[in-house]
């Protein structure tokens, strides 16, 4: 920097560099150290540390003092500082210049801070509208669901009625339709249950404790064993299964979890359940493990949601919303929840808890 023209050309190349969008601190660094003849390093960062440390590119060594170092205020603040290092001092020129560009730099990360400020306050505005929209529209689910009940259970009463009074009244093509209307009906019924199963899952308060994942793994296979007694499988449970967390909601989750891979191994004839962890960096991965029926990868993405189901029901009935409970369980720990399959090979759902 050898004139005035050349500090003009050099305060013009920074107001450039800073209209283009959020401050490129490193690159005016750049701009002011190559316009020092002499040998120099040129800091130009914000006051919170935030932005990085940028000396000349094409200079070596760092001279042992700063010459001149300007601060950027904004507000009555200083919110950031121009500094340039060299052997020698710099003259009334360049520090009037350096001063300018302090100046143009103040501009642009009080115009960043407030763009940032903005951002956050539109982003919260979202979340709070985001947040309302779901609990209305659990409202709505949880209303209708509870509205359904009454119809359904005359559907389902009358049916029983004329199967016991009238079936001896009806040919094979009347007792056929009568049998599909009942297993609808009470098939719409399981859908409702677990429907208000998800929506009261959503709207639980969350109390966290010390559980004991293995006793609840234990306690949903009994269950299940309850239901189909004859069916013999063997069940794995590791020790010292515990975890941070809701002992009602994460009971749900593993009643879900076990009754899935209770379901999807009863084809087999030596059917295996595995409870079990494993560690991956600093988390504590949990996982149910069968060798049932497993799935494609490629829908591996469905599994989670609500009424997704990758098998049919005639191979095993069921109402797609037992995984998206278990989902929303799991997303309420503030953990994470995946699967991986082989067709015909079985199938291994993992998850995570955040700690307390």
């Amino acid at each position: 920097m050898v004139d005035p023209r050349a500090g003009l050309r050099l305060v013009s190349a920074v107001a450039r560099e800073l209209a283009g969008g959020p401050a490129p601190l490193d690159a005016i660094a750049r701009l002011v150290a190559d316009a020092i003849p002499d040998r120099c390093a040129v800091i130009v960062r914000a006051d919170d540390g935030t932005w990085p440390i940028a000396g000349a590119s094409d200079r070596t060594g760092l001279p042992p003092a700063v010459a001149f170092a300007a601060p950027s205020r904004a507000r009555g603040e200083v919110i950031g500082v121009v500094a340039v290092l060299r052997d020698a001092p710099l003259d009334e020129l360049e520090r009037a210049v350096i001063e300018t560009i302090a100046d143009h730099v103040a501009l642009a990360l009080d115009r960043d801070r407030l763009i940032a400020r903005a951002h956050d306050k539109r982003s919260e505005a979202r979340l709070r509208a985001a947040k309302l929209a779901n609990r209305e529209l659990e409202g709505v689910a949880s209303s209708v669901a509870h509205d359904l009940r009454a119809p359904l259970r005359t559907i389902v009463g009358f049916s029983e009625a004329l199967r016991e009074d009238c079936m001896d009244q009806l040919d094979d093509r009347g007792r056929a339709h009568l049998r599909r209307l009942s297993d609808a009906a009470l098939r719409m019924a399981s859908l409702v249950d677990d429907l208000l199963g998800l929506t009261r899952v959503s709207r639980q308060e969350l109390r966290r404790d010390r559980v004991d994942l293995g006793a609840l793994a234990q306690a949903a296979a009994t269950c299940c064993q309850r239901t189909e007694p004859h069916r013999a499988v063997d069940l794995v449970i590791a020790p010292d299964l515990t975890a941070d967390g809701d002992r009602r909601l994460l009971a749900i989750a593993l009643d879900n979890l076990i009754g899935n891979a209770w379901k999807f191994t009863s084809k087999r004839a030596h059917a295996r359940i595995e409870v079990g962890a494993i560690r991956r960096g600093e988390d504590t991965v949990f996982y149910v493990r069968d060798n049932g029926a497993g799935f494609d990868m490629r829908y591996a993405d469905k599994l989670f949601g609500l009424f997704q189901r990758v098998h049919s029901d005639d191979e095993f009935p069921g109402t797609g919303i037992g995984l998206a409970t278990v989902a929303r369980i799991i997303h309420r720990h503030e953990g994470h929840v995946w699967a991986e399959g082989t067709p015909d090979d079985g199938a291994t759902f993992y998850f995570t808890l955040a700690p307390s």
